[in-house]
């Protein structure tokens, strides 16, 4: 009697080979019985076990619900300001450990309060939607994208250096800019004005602070010179 049982790991099955005259013999055959009954009970165990963790599994999985919740955005769906400090830190220090580049974008919509006057703001609320959506569809899985403010926008980009980063970001522009985003009040369309950065790696005296700081100075440089670049 030869008998085959799939198992969880890849490529790895279990035979069990038995001689029938030998294990079915009157003395075996009550071994045999012992054995149903034993295998019977740890099943059962096993289960009993799983009923009592489902609370604290369900519960687990509701602390991390609840945890993605709390680093979203509720219009936009991307990560908020509160998140961009974890996502930093872990990405900085993947960054420096092993010297790879690591690169920002920040911008924000060109006279989005006046847009708002104008149109009000639910049509502003769409509009922060769809350039969200916009952006999650021009990235990479690894990218991270935040709703830092208003309507400021902050992208990090790891494995980007300086060459690739200012070609994204001029994509990016260019992108929105021909945008047409469906509001409320018709079709409408907007521009952004834009920094961004990029470190060969970061080293342990670079914070979340000094690269904001850096890359709105060029944020600011940009609407200086006319906005929508």
């Amino acid at each position: 009697l030869i008998n085959q049982v799939e198992t969880q790991v890849k490529g790895l099955k279990l035979y069990s080979i038995v001689d029938k005259s030998i294990f079915l013999s009157p003395v075996n055959g009550r071994l045999y019985t012992l054995f149903i009954v034993l295998s019977l009970a740890s099943i059962l165990t096993l289960i009993a076990s799983l009923l009592a963790a489902r609370p604290i599994f369900l519960s687990m999985v509701e602390e991390q619900r609840m945890r993605e919740l709390s680093q979203r955005d509720m219009l936009t769906g991307l990560y908020n300001r509160r998140a961009l400090v974890e996502l930093f830190e872990k990405e900085a220090f993947r960054s420096r450990r092993y010297n790879r580049p690591l690169s920002m974008v920040m911008f924000d919509i060109d006279h989005f309060k006046k847009f708002n006057d104008t149109y009000g703001h639910v049509a502003g609320d769409q509009v922060l939607q769809t350039i969200g959506t916009y952006c999650l569809n021009l990235s990479r899985k690894h990218d991270f994208w935040i709703r830092y403010g208003g309507e400021e926008f902050i992208v990090l980009l790891p494995e980007t250096d300086q060459a690739s980063v200012a070609t994204y970001a001029e994509r990016l522009r260019s992108g929105i800019e021909h945008l047409k985003v469906e509001t409320s009040k018709g079709p409408l369309s907007v521009t952004i004005s834009g920094g961004y950065h990029s470190f060969a790696s970061f080293d342990s005296k670079t914070e979340l602070e000094h690269v904001i700081n850096t890359i709105d100075k060029a944020l600011y440089e940009a609407k200086n010179k006319g906005r929508n670049t």
